[in-house]
């Protein structure tokens, strides 16, 4: 509850400055709350105490929603519809969104930053955090199809600065990659260029299969007579 600029606590109506400590204290007060359970008489095994702990939740000020952590809250709470200055915090977001695009010196710095941190925490690169080790159905026939022709000297998801190459030739700087129909996407178009790019400035050369061609059996041969043709051409 907010009175004039100060926050109130609705049961035990301690005043704080602002709500963040508001909602933290809010917490004390759940008989749940992770670190508050005392096995004072011993009635409680510490397997039910981690399951007690684990379940206990944490609501929102502003729209009541339950969180499981205090982390999640604090994250929710940031951008909560129900609070009483989520416009201005949206105004706040929109200018400052249009300043970096108005300025490209700002948007350069920012995309160096990031880029920096990313070839020092290569497993902080999004696509590896969200990628599936699983490989895709074409890209198990591609793969059967380099075996099956005694094609050696690949590996599969190697990483190369913040990219992962799928068949990549380290040996003689090679990137076979086999696109499904999403690298037809617009964004996905201009992202194969840049990745491209990055690819022939260090030495490699790609070549991009879709992975429809890789599936049908009368263009199997040419696919692999041009993966061969390209070895022995980078071997010289």
């Amino acid at each position: 509850m907010q009175t004039d600029d100060n926050w109130k606590c609705e049961v035990c109506e301690k005043i704080f400055d602002n709500y963040r400590k508001l909602n933290g204290h809010k917490s004390s007060h759940q008989p749940k709350r992770r670190g508050k359970i005392k096995r004072e008489d011993g009635s409680l095994s510490s397997t039910e105490i981690r399951e007690i702990r684990k379940n206990s939740n944490h609501d929102c000020l502003f729209c009541g929603k339950e969180f499981e952590t205090g982390p999640k809250l604090g994250s929710h709470v940031r951008n909560c519809k129900g609070r009483p200055d989520y416009e201005k915090i949206k105004e706040r977001q929109i200018a400052t969104n249009q300043e970096i695009n108005s300025r490209p010196e700002v948007r350069e710095k920012i995309s160096k930053s990031n880029k920096q941190f990313l070839q020092k925490n290569p497993h902080m690169v999004p696509y590896l955090r969200n990628h599936s080790s699983k490989k895709s159905f074409p890209e198990i026939v591609f793969e059967n199809l380099l075996i099956s022709n005694n094609i050696e000297g690949w590996k599969y998801n190697f990483s190369v600065g913040s990219y992962v190459f799928d068949f990549a030739f380290d040996k003689i700087k090679l990137d076979v990659e086999i696109d499904g129909s999403q690298h037809k996407l617009e964004k996905m178009v201009k992202r194969d260029i840049i990745r491209d790019e990055f690819s022939k400035s260090i030495g490699w050369e790609v070549i991009r299969i879709e992975a429809k061609d890789v599936m049908k059996k009368d263009l199997q041969d040419d696919i692999i007579i041009k993966i061969k043709q390209k070895i022995v051409e980078l071997q010289k």
